[in-house]
Parts: C-alpha cells; structure tokens; sequence
C-alpha cells in the first residue's frame, strides 16, 4: 500500500514504504535515504493527493517479465559460447577468448533489453497498476 503523492496528465507518484525484501534492488526511484520509494503509474481510478492505494503487478506478468529479463542475456550467453567454441575448433583460438565471446554476448543481451525497454514501457504490460483506492469512512 502507497501514498499518492502527486497526480499530474492522468498519472500518479505514488510513494512507498520500502521493505527489506527490497534490498537493493533500485527498480524503483529512491527517497529519504532509501526508507521510501516512489513509482510513477498510470492513475486509472482516478487516485487524488493524499490516498492511499493498493498497486498489483498481475501474476502472469511478472513471470513474462521475469522470463525475458533472464532469458534474452541467457540466451544470447549460449549463442556466445556456441559461437566461440565453434571459433575455436575452426581457427584454434584460446578458451579465454571463447569465455570472452560468451561474456560480451551476454551483455550485448542486456543492452538489447536496454533497447527494448521503452518498447516495452510504451505498451504498457509489464507496469504495475493502481488497482483500489483506500479511503477511511469517518
């Protein structure tokens, strides 16, 4: 549960207590020493200053996301490896550079999710949502 510290073209920063579970992750935007954190969402409820929400990343998003965040660096650290051990049967270069190659594509993984990323933040999915408005009955 967060607090809706501002709302401005039909968006909302919300600001959160942060846990411990949160270690040192900084996906979020950190404040006040790293005690709170604040995310900036699309305010679909209608959330004003000063309310209280809940926010849900759905279930079968978070796992899509997960997927692609290990996967595509992965994925391309295999393809790295297959290519520098297919270098190094066909020209004998040495296993460190076969290593190398293996790193290089890896990180070249996470620059293609560096790319995507704002593919990825213009439609949307992978954004967690307000999703009920908290207000106190009197």
């Amino acid at each position: 549960m967060g607090t809706v510290e501002l709302v401005e073209n039909g968006m909302a920063t919300v600001v959160f207590n942060r846990h411990e579970a949160c270690g040192s992750c900084r996906a979020c935007t950190p404040l006040e020493g790293e005690k709170k954190m604040s995310v900036v969402l699309k305010n679909t409820p209608g959330a004003r200053v000063g309310d209280r929400v809940t926010v849900e990343l759905r279930g079968g998003t978070m796992l899509s996301a997960t997927a692609i965040a290990y996967g595509i660096p992965l994925l391309m650290l295999i393809l790295g490896a297959v290519l520098g051990e297919w270098l190094r049967g066909r020209y004998g270069i040495s296993e460190i550079y076969t290593a190398l190659i293996a790193i290089g594509s890896a990180a070249m993984g996470y620059g293609i999710l560096r790319l995507l990323n704002p593919v990825f933040s213009r439609k949307g999915r992978f954004s967690p949502e307000i999703r009920d408005i908290i207000r106190d009955e009197l």
